[in-house]
């Protein structure tokens, strides 16, 4: 296990905080009027502005398969470009804006890195500030695309996510190692949902020699909710590990802050797509049971961790989440290696790719897999009940 010591964390947390809110703009409705005889939508363009209507120009298209395969390459340069091609400039300028933004801060973030020279004290500066840009860029070219692709003609499937319920699942892990050995982890989770509320209880065991094992619970609370999509929410994770094999014991406690927006509150065509973030900073305490200290979990290294998800609908019934962990907590490792510039992207580091799709039947029964590609390799597979 590894993690770099990071100094002072306030600048680092406001940039990323205010970063992941950024993308929850609220858009003005215009009203909608009625004629006596007639509704407002029956009439002719020049009945309307005879009236003294304004008329604009539609912005409900179909999807484009053309404007899409070549949106794959140009709006990894000019963002947008595919709703530009398409015909929807609004959505166009708010994606080229984003994408802006997230050049800006990645910029930021690399000339700080290099002129500090890796050091400690600016780590949460650069390093909240490349996360925060990397995350807007690559959010901003899924929305492209995935806008351009299916048009503003038809919405997106309603979202399951974060449904009350209760889905008990599984877990095979394989542990990366140097010598590639086949190292299985087994465990079980057991995830609650309510109204506001949720709680993850699960446990781990090395199911080669036992020498590993490990218990964390998971809980948290929205303090502002506006249905399931927009939400804020205070919560905490702890995890106690054990590893028998190598003599010592660590205890994590991760406070963290999480944030839920709808993207359609910013493209309107792309309501249901939901953007979840998570920011925390917390501790790891060790017990050196095979070496002389100064007592049980008196040493320790402080943690900022970095998530965040895109979740949507493919199907009515199918609910698909892609999302990116920084963690340094799960890094597979020597306790003493340093963080680096390099770790905030997905390569081996402490970059954890997640992939998850949850199948729900008619009568609310779900059944879910999971999948973690990083420093470690996950496969949880679920069932369970909404309620």
């Amino acid at each position: 296990m590894t993690l770099a010591p990071i100094g002072n964390m306030r600048t680092g947390l406001i940039v990323v905080f205010v970063t992941c809110l950024s993308l929850s703009p609220v858009l003005a409705l215009s009203a909608a009027a009625q004629d006596a005889s007639r509704e407002t939508w029956e009439k002719t363009d020049e009945e309307l502005d005879a009236e003294g209507w304004e008329v604009r120009g539609s912005d409900r298209a179909p999807g484009s398969v053309g404007c899409g395969l070549w949106a794959i390459p140009v709006s990894l340069v000019w963002g947008g470009w595919g709703h530009r091609c398409a015909g929807d400039d609004d959505s166009h300028f708010k994606l080229l804006a984003l994408e802006g933004v997230a050049i800006g801060l990645i910029a930021t973030a690399a000339t700080i890195a290099i002129v500090s020279n890796d050091a400690d004290s600016l780590n949460p500066v650069w390093s909240a500030l490349f996360y925060s840009g990397s995350v807007l860029y690559v959010s901003g070219y899924i929305f492209d695309l995935l806008g351009t692709f299916k048009g503003s003609s038809r919405a997106l499937y309603e979202n399951h996510q974060g449904e009350n319920g209760f889905e008990p699942r599984v877990v095979m892990r394989w542990v990366p190692t140097d010598s590639f050995d086949l190292k299985i982890i087994a465990g079980l989770k057991l995830p609650l949902v309510y109204e506001r509320f949720w709680l993850e209880p699960s446990g781990l065991v090395d199911t080669t020699d036992l020498a590993y094992w490990q218990v964390r619970a998971d809980t948290g609370f929205k303090l502002f909710a506006s249905g399931r999509a927009n939400s804020v929410a205070i919560a905490a994770e702890s995890r106690y590990e054990s590893f028998d094999g190598l003599g010592f014991k660590v205890l994590t406690l991760i406070p963290y802050i999480e944030t839920s927006v709808d993207v359609g509150e910013a493209l309107a065509h792309l309501r249901g797509l939901f953007f979840v973030n998570r920011i925390g900073y917390g501790f790891e305490f060790y017990d050196w049971a095979a070496v002389e200290s100064d007592g049980l979990f008196k040493d320790r290294s402080s943690l900022f961790i970095l998530e965040s998800g895109l979740s949507m609908n493919v199907l009515e019934t199918v609910n698909f989440e892609l999302s990116y962990q920084h963690r340094p907590d799960l890094l597979v490792g020597g306790l003493d290696r340093a963080g680096t510039f390099l770790d905030l992207i997905p390569t081996p580091g402490v970059g954890i790719v997640g992939f998850k799709l949850d199948f729900e039947t008619s009568d609310a029964w779900s059944f879910e897999l999971d999948s973690y590609l990083g420093t470690v390799v996950e496969f949880w597979l679920g069932f369970g009940r909404k309620f």
